[in-house]
């Protein structure tokens, strides 16, 4: 993805996550350069939920969402990124670390919000119109998810102070 791309789509995601959403500040090896993440925080210290922006590293300006979760305190420290799928079952949830791409929760495998297209549709669409549909489904399908695993768990989403 080129910078200044990333650079818009980056400040697109604060406008429209930053408030209901911390930007998580920590440096990892697990979060890789030009992502940016998103903290959905519990009622535990050591469970939180993720968002992750996900620029293409091959220079196209797209990126895709990843959604997880550590009940360990930190980041997910997981092999791969994405390291699995949304189940209709929820088998994951009995996981202490996960994640997949957002998509997988609406059943499409691996989506990407590409600059001029939206879903199989020419648009025309750049960064700022791209975050806005991509905050939608985070919004629609996210938040619910990780709501439900939440609550699996006995716990609940707060919000920041």
């Amino acid at each position: 993805m080129k910078k200044p791309f990333l650079k818009e789509v980056g400040s697109a995601f604060a406008d429209k996550l930053g408030t209901a959403f911390p930007i998580l500040a920590e440096k990892t090896e697990y979060i890789f350069p030009g992502e940016k993440v998103f903290i959905v925080p519990t009622n535990s210290p050591s469970l939180a939920g993720y968002f992750v922006i996900t620029p293409d590293h091959h220079g196209r300006n797209r990126f895709s969402l990843d959604i997880g979760w550590s009940t360990l305190g930190r980041f997910p420290q997981l092999p791969r990124r994405p390291y699995g799928t949304a189940t209709e079952s929820r088998l994951e949830f009995k996981l202490d670390e996960f994640t997949c791409r957002l998509s997988t929760i609406w059943g499409e495998a691996d989506f990407w919000w590409q600059e001029g297209v939206i879903g199989d549709c020419i648009t025309g669409s750049g960064p700022i119109e791209l975050a806005s549909h991509a905050t939608g489904q985070i919004m629609t399908h996210g938040v619910s998810y990780l709501e439900c695993f939440f609550s699996s768990r006995g716990l609940h989403r707060v919000e920041p102070n």
